[in-house]
Parts: structure tokens; sequence; C-alpha cells
């Protein structure tokens, strides 16, 4: 196997510098200690002689000898993670830009091997992925850890003085009756949920806000652990933190009942959204998700009428009273086409021409769809809203696409050619050019921002 050393002199702070092997000896003894064959050291065999080479122009020296299939090397060999780029989010899209291109990648001087996971401890985010969400955490992680009430109070409790849950004796009944009914203990037991609305609402009792229940309401109050007095925030997890409304026994017969009646669907098929993943709520940061949502009335002359609205929404609840981002796809899908081709014609009037390689579907397709998922998971992980195991499926599920065989054929397209066939009627054609073509869109009311990723389009200047 082939090896290439990456080191970046003058990085402080990490065990390999305090070494007593040069980088050098440190790389050859990983190497032959592992039958690997070390081809060269960027970082000393490549250095300038004014000194050495800037962090990026490093690393684009790297990237060029790794996308050559006749130089490029099995395995990428750094000390620690800080060698290969100074900041995470910058460290995870070299790592997994890399390992798309078939190269492992291996620390030599920590005993996390592993380069994410290495990344994550020894590298910090960049400030726009802690500044939100760290903030909030750091509010209400001394709350959540006393069990204190956060976010919405569950039906059927209230917010006692101590902070704590306790029951309501107005509501908490109806959530008793709610699990007798399913579970089968009470006179008209194993109901089912549309049963159970209809019963309540003949009843004229309603839910907290107001509204009918519905089998959606219900559903929600028999899946909640909080009626067992089971605390739940975040990473913070308390059993027996507040008087419980319903008993263990009766909770997991319920649990029981609904998986068995669980019927079973077909796979719903979702219509395509070019932009999933990509735009990210400018209210919590989480990425909005497409939505196809039907509509139905009657015209004037009694016949019925359908049609159907494609909408970008964040999957995250209102909290105090703020909206979260959405978006009809047209507008958002034609606002962010708009921007590429004003783009284009910068480049024009500057005379260079920028190109992209587009993958024609199949499994390399797969491979960048299962590279973004790993990505996300690492950046939440990073932004402090997750835990350093989250991201393992996914990274098994990425290597076992990439084992699956050969790379698809790619086309390479100018900007202008690649924002045609985005426009094309072809969905999952123009999910995969704007996966290649774009790292995030940056959406308001007002304003659309679309930021490309760098190591899709090289813009190149046209001569004469």
């Amino acid at each position: 196997m082939r090896a290439f050393g990456y080191f970046r002199p003058g990085v402080e702070g990490t065990p390999a510098l305090t070494l007593r092997q040069s980088p050098r000896t440190q790389f050859e003894t990983y190497c032959r200690d592992r039958d690997q064959e070390l081809v060269t050291v960027f970082g000393l065999d490549t250095a300038g002689q004014q000194g050495p080479l800037p962090e990026e122009e490093q690393f684009n020296q790297l990237l060029e000898r790794c996308s050559d299939p006749a130089t490029r090397p099995d395995v990428v060999v750094i000390p620690e993670s800080p060698h290969l780029a100074s900041e995470l989010n910058t460290f995870i899209d070299r790592v997994l830009l890399l390992e798309n291109l078939g190269i492992d990648v291996r620390c030599t001087a920590s005993p996390l091997a592993d380069p994410l996971e290495n990344g994550l401890k020894l590298l910090k985010p960049s400030l726009h992925l802690v500044d939100r969400e760290t903030r909030i955490r750091s509010a209400i992680s001394s709350k959540a850890e006393r069990g204190e009430v956060l976010g919405r109070t569950p039906y059927g409790y209230r917010i006692g003085l101590d902070g704590l849950l306790e029951p309501r004796p107005d509501e908490a009944p109806v959530v008793k009756e709610i699990f007798q009914l399913y579970s089968g203990a009470g006179p008209e037991g194993g109901l089912g949920l549309r049963r159970m609305a209809a019963i309540l609402n003949r009843r004229v009792l309603r839910t907290r806000a107001g509204r009918l229940w519905t089998t959606v309401s219900i559903a929600g109050i028999l899946r909640n652990q909080a009626y067992v007095g089971f605390y739940k925030r975040r990473n913070v997890r308390i059993p027996r933190n507040h008087e419980p409304i319903i008993d263990q026994a009766t909770f997991d017969r319920v649990q029981d009942a609904m998986a068995e009646r669980r019927p079973m669907r077909r796979p719903r098929q979702r219509d395509g959204y070019a932009l999933a993943g990509l735009v990210p709520c400018s209210e919590c940061g989480r990425t909005l998700h497409g939505l196809l949502r039907a509509r139905n009335w009657v015209r004037k002359d009694g016949t019925p009428a359908a049609r159907s609205y494609r909408y970008y929404e964040c999957p995250g609840r209102p909290l105090g009273g703020k909206r979260h981002s959405s978006f009809r796809a047209e507008f958002l899908e034609s606002a962010a086409l708009d921007r590429l081709e004003q783009l284009a014609a910068s480049d024009l009037a500057a005379g260079v021409e920028r190109r992209v390689d587009i993958d024609e579907g199949g499994p390399q397709h797969d491979v960048d769809m299962a590279v973004r998922r790993v990505r996300n998971i690492i950046r939440r992980v990073a932004a402090g809203n997750g835990q350093i195991g989250e991201f393992t499926a996914a990274r098994a599920q990425l290597r076992r696409i990439r084992a699956k065989g050969p790379r698809a054929e790619s086309i390479s397209l100018t900007l202008p050619e690649a924002i045609a066939k985005a426009r094309s009627s072809d969905r999952s054609l123009a999910r995969r050019v704007m996966s290649a073509l774009v790292e995030s869109i940056i959406a308001t009311e007002d304003q659309v921002t679309v930021n490309l990723r760098s190591e899709s389009t090289s813009p190149m200047r046209v001569s004469g």
C-alpha cells in the first residue's frame, strides 16, 4: 500500500511535537509496522525555499497528487488532526474529500487513530456552528440537570413551585382515561385512536390549545414517557423525576399494543427536492426538509379539485412565538438558480469559465449523498447537539456504499450548462447538480445567498 505523510511545521500543542522521533521517522515507523510504502511527506519534502507553505496551498498540492490515479496513495497519514486543518469545519471537508477519492486518513500520534474522532477532540468548530446552539445549551444545562421544566409542558401537567412537573387536577384524569381506553383496562377498552378521539370530542373535551382531539394528539400522549415520571431533555435523562400520572406497567402495555397495531404501509413516494439538505433554518440552524402538501376543494360548479404544493420547511417546532423557516419550493429553487445565473454572468464578464463535474447517478450519487449525511452529523455533534457516536452508523453506511462498485461516470459542464440541467423537469438530476455545485444556501424572506462548494467548481481564465 502506498502512503503519503502529511505534516504542518509549526503546529503547536499536539503530542507529535513533543515526541523524541522526528516527523519523518514517526511516519516511517508507522508505515513499516503496517507494510505500507511511504512515498513522500508533505510539509517536509514539499516545503518551499522561503519556509513552510500556507495551509491551503500545501493541502492543494496534496489534493493534486491524490486526484491523479497515477500518483494516488492508499492512505494519508497525519500526526493529528490539526496538521490537516486548523479548524474543524475545514478538517471535516478535507477528510471526506480524500475518503471520496478512496483514500483512508489515519492519525499516528494519538490514541484516537480515527481522524474524525481526533478532530472532534482537538479542533474547535467555526463560530457560526457554536454560536446559537452553544449559548442555548449553556443557558439551560443547569436547569435541565435539576429536572426542571424546559419547553412546552405536557398535557396533564403544570409547573409546580419547585419548577418540576405536577399533575393538573382537570387534565390528569383525561390522560389516565386515554391510557385505559387504549390498553383495554376501561369498560370500552382496547379502542383505536380514531374511536378514542371521537369519544373525547363528543364529550366536548378539548386539548390545551382548545382544539379537537386527533389521532396524532392522542398518539403523542400515549408515547410520552413524562407520564411515568421520566424526564428527558437534550442529553439529560432522569427517571422518577416528578409525580407520575401512569404506572410503568400500564405504559409498557400500551407501547406493546401500539407496536402490534402499527399498520404496514407502502413506502411513501417523495417528490424531488433539489435543495434538500442545503438550506439551514434561520431560527435554529437545522436543514430544511422537503414537504408536499395536498389541498382539496370544491369548485363553484360542484366538481372536486385537488392540487399539491411543495415546500421547504424546518422540522423544528416554533418556540416563544418565533416561526421557523418555511419557503415555497418554486420560489426558493428559482431564486437559488437566479443567483447562480448572476454568478455565471459575472464570470463571463470577467473572462473566466467555471466548470463542475456532475455524476450521472448510480453508485457515485449514493456516495455523495452519504458523504453529505456524515458531514451534517459531524457538524451537529461539533455544535454540541449530539454525541460522537452518532456518526458511526452513517459512516459505516458510507463505507458500505463505496464498497458496492465502481464510480459512475461523470460529465464536466460549464456553470451555465449545469444551471440549465438544474432547471430541467428531472428533479433527481436537478438535485445531483445542486448537490455538486452548492455548499449551502442562506435564505430569508428578502434575500437568498448561494455559497458554492469550493472543491467542486474551478474558475479558469479564458484566453483570447
